[in-house]
């Protein structure tokens, strides 16, 4: 049975276009198999050292996940993804791909190629990118991270630290000359606090009070037990420091990999993390607040953000884009990080389906 969709979403399923509509209703339908989607990471993570034997599952999933996922491997997708959000009110947070390293020089191109990025986005895009996502494992050290979050530096490592600060006030100062926010992304426990004390040194030289927009956003996972805590301590610390905290908040993207490092640290299920990020959300705020965005990530909720876009709010869609090898990484950890969010898609399929057997049929169709 099809199943008719909630009057509040059915501007965005009219929104979509038609082969976008197919693609979602095919790939989202492939996705809701948990073994397939695993058996799939698997078999890709395996074909990474032997890449030939690979090919077939790897042209499979350029020719699905990839584009349903991402914008495309170039800038101009990414403008042409814009360019079909647009009429719905919807802007983006673009996200060119870059990995961890402890390569040095591999850092330091890293913060190149952001910076290019920034200055590209603001000539071809103008206004439509609001935020670049900022992997900090790819412009300061993981393993000095993890020494400081374990507060165990040596007099070289608190040099080398100078070192990754430096490029990271770089960015935001070409982040806030280009006029686009840089979202820092949370990563795993025994890095996080590391993470937390650059996010709050930056903001603190970055955030100004009264400013028209902060600079740097932090970020806060919901399935940590520690979540409200930390938001209260963050606030606590800005209105001492006499700067603006920004944070984006999220369920949470490293569940799979913490259950065997840190179980107590977590919520005890995806309904209790559900709890918790609602409780975060609480704020009553208008519509259109300058300060609030809405966001998903390119492929998944599409007939919500582009309903929230045409309701008003400052709707956003997550739209990574690169080759594809620089992107596999990225979409593999997004399948395994996602499966919940991949298995809630089933109230979403059905809808899918409506929506194109109306269009097939005509708006009588039920």
């Amino acid at each position: 049975m099809l199943v008719a969709p909630p009057v509040w979403t059915a501007r965005g399923l009219a929104a979509l276009s038609s082969p976008r509509l197919a693609q979602s209703a095919a790939v989202l339908h492939l996705c809701g198999s948990r073994l397939l989607v695993n058996g799939a990471v698997a078999l890709l993570r395996a074909a990474s050292s032997r890449p030939a034997a690979g090919l077939p599952l790897l042209w499979a999933m350029k020719q699905t996940a990839f584009r349903h996922f991402t914008a495309g491997e170039s800038l101009a997708d990414v403008r042409a993804a814009a360019a079909t959000l647009a009429p719905a009110g919807v802007r983006m947070i673009v996200d060119h791909s870059t990995e961890e390293s402890e390569a040095a020089d591999a850092r330091q191109a890293n913060l190149r190629a952001k910076v290019a990025l920034l200055g590209k986005l603001r000539a071809e895009l103008a206004g439509e990118c609001v935020f670049v996502p900022i992997k900090l494992t790819a412009l300061a050290s993981p393993t000095l991270l993890e020494r400081l979050t374990a507060a165990t530096l040596t007099a070289a490592e608190e040099g080398e630290l100078e070192e990754g600060l430096a490029l990271l006030r770089a960015l935001a100062a070409a982040a806030r000359e280009e006029g686009i926010s840089l979202l820092l992304d949370a990563e795993q426990t025994h890095r996080q606090p590391g993470i937390t004390l650059l996010a709050r040194l930056l903001a603190s030289e970055f955030n100004a009070p009264g400013a028209e927009r902060p600079v740097v956003y932090h970020t806060v996972q919901a399935y940590l037990r520690s979540a409200e805590h930390e938001v209260e301590a963050e606030l606590e610390a800005a209105r001492g420091g006499g700067y603006s905290f920004a944070a984006k908040l999220v369920r949470g993207a490293y569940r799979h990999t913490e259950l065997s490092r840190a179980p107590a640290a977590l919520q005890p299920s995806k309904s209790h993390t559900d709890a918790a990020y609602d409780t975060l959300d609480a704020l009553k705020l208008p519509r259109s607040d300058p300060c609030v965005h809405l966001a998903q990530i390119q492929g998944m909720a599409d007939d919500l953000t582009l309903t929230l876009g045409l309701m008003g709010y400052n709707a956003l869609k997550l739209m990574p884009y690169g080759h594809f090898d620089e992107v596999l990484p990225w979409l593999l950890r997004r399948l395994e990080e996602n499966q919940d969010a991949l298995g809630a898609a089933g109230e979403e399929r059905p809808l899918l389906r409506h929506e194109m057997r109306r269009r097939l049929l005509g708006s009588s169709a039920a």
